[in-house]
């Protein structure tokens, strides 16, 4: 969790124990998620009744990327929530139920929109002749500035001796080389511009 939990007892007396079931939980929300950017977590108890005693309500705020998850507020008021205990386990289990939908909804996206693969342009080519057992090869610039080596034999539909500085590829990375980072296939995505 990127902030630390945030856990507060409203219209009734900090409960040590209740706060230990509230941490526990927040550990098993981070189970199901890691990437999780902060929580919060208020223990009230809003109506004290003398017929019914006092009715915890337990509230929980997920902040995740892209989505704030609340839990708590949408549970009938239920006699059982007089023991704090019950009313923080109901919480928490809509929230984990709420995250993890909040989980599934995006490895949909992910599926869906795969990553985009990185893109840069043309920087240096270097052409040479048949008798050369290396073989022509070249440098992509990235956008921060990386040039990242190709050889002529990864250059999508044989299109090597086609490219011309500037010209906009998409590439995939296979690790380092003698020269550095390496792309075993390069594509032309785009018109050359002046570098």
């Amino acid at each position: 969790m990127q902030r630390q939990p945030i856990i507060s007892f409203e219209n009734v007396e900090h409960d040590p124990v209740a706060e230990a079931h509230i941490r526990e939980r927040i550990d098993r929300l981070e189970q199901i998620f890691d990437r999780i950017v902060g929580c919060r977590v208020v223990v009230d108890v809003p109506h004290k009744s003398q017929e019914t005693g006092n009715i915890f309500e337990v509230l929980v705020h997920i902040d995740v990327p892209g989505n704030d998850i609340f839990a708590g507020r949408e549970l009938e008021r239920d006699e059982s929530h007089a023991n704090p205990q019950i009313a923080i386990g109901a919480s928490f289990d809509a929230a984990e139920r709420q995250l993890t939908e909040h989980v599934e909804r995006m490895r949909d996206d992910e599926k869906h929109h795969p990553p985009r693969p990185p893109h840069g342009r043309i920087g240096k080519l270097i052409f040479r002749s048949e008798v050369d057992t290396e073989g022509s090869y070249g440098f992509i610039i990235t956008a921060d500035g990386q040039e990242i080596y190709f050889h002529e034999n990864a250059v999508a539909d044989g299109a090597f001796a086609s490219l011309q500085r500037g010209t906009a590829v998409r590439y995939q990375l296979s690790g380092d080389g003698i020269e550095g980072p390496q792309a075993s296939f390069v594509e032309v995505v785009g018109e050359t511009s002046g570098m």
